[in-house]
């Protein structure tokens, strides 16, 4: 029980301030569950070859963190595969009454290199929290250089 109150408390996570957001009922007991996570107390680090969707489902969060802006950042490998792999970032809000499911199948699994999330306080964008990056099934693909990573 000691493990469930540490995650609780903000140590599945590093952070500059910010904690104690999620509200950890209803099934949840890590901050995120990624695509066809079955393991409710393991946070995801892969994501299965096998994966048909990119579906991100996270816990509610506490009232007092309504005003946090959650971003994801996806890397995957180019189209073309010449152009070595790009970047992409986005901003989605979370719910305090329900779990927030993350839909990224814009994105093709195959060609995701890894994801991460983050939250940040807009009045003071130096107090965030993040989260492990979730390794794609492309991760070191384009392995073997310095390449660009943002768009």
């Amino acid at each position: 029980i000691s493990v469930i109150k540490m995650m609780q408390k903000g140590q599945m996570y590093g952070h500059t301030g910010v904690f104690d957001f999620f509200n950890y009922t209803g099934g949840f007991y890590v901050p995120f569950l990624g695509p066809g996570q079955k393991d409710m107390f393991t946070l995801c680090y892969n994501i299965p070859r096998t994966a048909k969707e990119l579906k991100f489902a996270f816990p509610m969060i506490k009232e007092t963190a309504t005003s946090l802006v959650w971003r994801y950042q996806i890397q995957t490998v180019s189209p073309d595969r010449n152009q070595g792999v790009i970047t992409h970032f986005g901003y989605f809000k979370m719910n305090t009454r329900k779990f927030t499911q993350l839909n990224l199948s814009n994105y093709p699994v195959q060609s995701v290199c890894w994801i991460r999330f983050s939250a940040f306080n807009p009045d003071n964008p130096q107090e965030r929290a993040w989260f492990a990056p979730v390794r794609g099934p492309a991760f070191a693909k384009q392995s073997g250089g310095i390449i660009e990573v943002s768009e």
